[in-house]
């Protein structure tokens, strides 16, 4: 099965590798032949480099085939998690509570709450701005009869999920496979219809699905996304922002909930103030002040 998938998954991106290849070939002859002019040495090694770059992107079967297996067996684990952290969430949570310490106890249950329904609402967030990404893109391919519009489309919504750099990636695959299949007017109508997503995306979607649950400035989520790509490749880039997001939630819990003061000790209690002893006062008698 997972042979199957894999030789599926490197067939699929094939399909993708040649005419992304044909759009940029086709590109370098308008530099070339076109009104810019550019000097074609110049251009030919950017080319190679850019095509070079699309196909070392393109697994072999074998290499497919073994990433495929390692899905697998990670989607295998992951449902048995889901599974499990959704019937006996609560309790396990309870137990790693209980062995914290006494008088931190409620800090960091609060805390640990607080980045659970940040990544929570990230995740559900994120997978509505895709499907909708995917969606609209895959409509207007659909409609313009590009023949790797289901391809084109599984690709946007990946892409949806790596921030800043995911859906331009995306659309920039999608313009240039409908330049050379479909040509250049069809070509212009997915550009508009890619920038028009993106807008939508930026500006609407993601404030008011994604934002809330993030909380994080555009600079620090081009920082972190850029950091992970760099330091942890792909799975790096889609990580990033849930992690830094659940990490400012227990930073910003921690902050506003510090730890209660110490209990005052017995001996630095004040005493409560002393009441004369009325009983040895001297009594007078009523018949004393009179003879």
């Amino acid at each position: 099965m997972g042979l199957l998938v894999g030789f599926r998954a490197a067939g699929t991106i094939q399909e993708l590798a040649l005419p992304l290849a044909a759009g940029i070939d086709r590109i370098r002859t308008w530099l070339i032949d076109g009104p810019l002019g550019l000097d074609p040495l110049r251009i030919t090694q950017l080319q190679n480099t850019a095509v070079e770059a699309v196909y070392g992107l393109t697994p072999g079967p074998v290499s497919a085939a073994r990433a495929a297996l390692h899905a697998l067996a990670a989607v295998v684990l992951a449902t048995f998690a889901t599974f499990f952290l959704l019937k006996d969430g609560a309790a396990m949570w309870a137990w790693v509570v209980r062995r914290l310490p006494g008088r931190r106890r409620d800090q960091l249950d609060g805390a640990g709450r607080s980045a659970w329904t940040s990544l929570s609402h990230y995740a559900r967030g994120i997978v509505v701005v895709a499907l909708i990404d995917a969606a609209g893109i895959g409509l207007a391919l659909l409609a313009l009869g590009v023949p790797l519009w289901v391809s084109l489309t599984v690709l946007t919504f990946v892409g949806a999920f790596v921030p800043l750099f995911g859906a331009t990636v995306s659309g920039a695959v999608a313009v240039l496979v409908t330049l050379v299949t479909n040509g250049p007017t069809d070509a212009l109508v997915v550009l508009v219809v890619v920038v028009v997503v993106q807008q939508v995306e930026g500006n609407v979607l993601h404030p008011l699905i994604v934002g809330r649950a993030v909380d994080l400035h555009p600079l620090v989520v081009l920082v972190v996304v850029t950091a992970g790509a760099l330091l942890w490749g792909l799975a790096g880039a889609l990580l990033a922002v849930p992690v830094t997001a659940a990490g400012y939630q227990v930073t910003e819990h921690l902050r506003t909930h510090p730890l209660p003061g110490p209990a005052p000790s017995p001996s630095t209690e004040p005493s409560p103030p002393e009441q004369p002893d009325v009983s040895a006062a001297p009594r007078v008698s009523p018949a004393a002040g009179t003879g």
